[in-house]
């Protein structure tokens, strides 16, 4: 498979924002001074909060801001920034590789990091085969910060976190404002739309609202739009003298396209294309044309995309006794689905029209 290092030479420059207006404040600033980033609040896999000046323990901090200036193309590329972390983006925007400095990477996925949204692990363990942890998790203006921790107490503060844990954090609706943007593919059928708004209430209540939409082809050729849908995140909050009650709310709906390795060929001195362009050609096939499957089914409905589907209700709320004690806890449930279907490459012929190659398809239910 690709690492997530390479790009794609043709379809895969990034993507170009056509549009960004900001409707107010849209949460931290871009930090200019390291000295701002240390005395920000650390949350993530802490009996308390903290800040990193303080904190013992491997801690990072990516504002949002900050973030968008990377332009991650893909949650994954996001994990690229966090120290001691190496993010291999092989098929696409999920099922990533991801592997923690010091331990292996056994199998896809992360089995050794907890992937957290909003202090809650998206799975409880992080290599389901064809169901990564990462598959469920999307960055969009919604999120405030991406905080993280390696090694210390993340592997008793969270499950699967041996390796520490990764929490992003969403905005919560402190400060009147949201942002919009339009975005792009370069030179590929790519469109996405991702708005945020949030801002105080009467009587203490403050709310937030945002998600994404996005519909094309991808950054591979394709013979349908494989990128279709997106999510939408909402929080109520009710603050007190001594603590808040919050309401969560998260819905998404996205399908993405699933990149497996494409079939090469070799002539004693160069290597050769088989049917499917290096730079941007996939194996994916019409639906209209009918696969066989293992127990000898000819099936024409056959998805060729990675399939997302969460929604999930979530209840958090702190309360300070006094100087000493602090009650805290948080709550969530989740219906989870999807579906992982792609194309691989099994073997390759030599015959009069320049070559062939056959091809098993995941077709797996999540």
């Amino acid at each position: 498979m690709l690492k997530s290092e390479q790009r794609w030479r043709v379809k895969g420059a990034p993507a170009i924002t056509l549009v960004m207006l900001a409707l107010g404040l849209t949460g931290p600033q871009v930090y200019a001074q390291s000295d701002t980033v240390l005395e920000e609040i650390i949350v993530t896999a802490t009996t308390r909060p903290t800040t990193q000046l303080e904190s013992t323990m491997s801690v990072s901090s990516l504002p949002a801001d900050e973030i968008q200036n990377f332009a991650p193309r893909s949650t994954a590329e996001i994990f690229r920034n966090i120290p001691g972390i190496q993010s291999e983006s092989s098929s696409g925007d999920a099922n990533t590789n991801i592997k923690v400095r010091g331990l292996p990477i056994s199998a896809g996925g992360a089995r050794y990091l907890s992937l957290q949204e909003d202090g809650l692990p998206m799975l409880l363990i992080g290599d389901f085969q064809f169901a990564t942890a990462d598959s469920f998790l999307r960055f969009d203006h919604t999120v405030n910060s991406v905080q993280s921790i390696r090694g210390g107490s993340g592997a008793t503060q969270a499950a699967n976190s041996p390796g520490g844990v990764v929490n992003f954090i969403s905005r919560t609706g402190e400060q009147a404002g949201g942002s919009f943007g339009l975005t792009a593919g370069a030179d590929y059928d790519a469109l996405r739309l991702d708005f945020s708004y949030g801002a105080p209430l009467a009587d203490g209540w403050r709310y937030h609202i945002g998600g994404f939409y996005r519909s094309g082809e991808g950054p591979r050729e394709a013979v349908e739009d494989l990128e279709e849908g997106g999510q939408i995140k909402a929080n109520l909050t009710k603050e007190f003298d001594n603590g808040y009650v919050r309401f969560n709310f998260k819905n998404l709906n996205d399908s993405i396209p699933t990149y497996l390795p494409v079939p090469v060929g070799f002539d004693g001195s160069n290597l050769v294309e088989v049917g499917v362009d290096f730079g941007d050609g996939t194996l994916f096939q019409d639906n209209n044309d009918p696969l066989v499957r293992r127990d000898g089914i000819r099936e024409n409905d056959l998805g060729e995309a990675f399939e997302a589907e969460m929604t999930s209700f979530g209840v958090e709320f702190q309360y300070d006794l006094n100087d000493m004690f602090t009650l805290s806890d948080k709550f969530r449930t989740a219906s989870i689905e999807g579906n992982f279907a792609a194309p691989c490459p099994a073997q390759g012929f030599d015959n009069a029209g320049g070559g062939a190659v056959r091809t098993h398809s995941f077709n797996t239910q999540l």
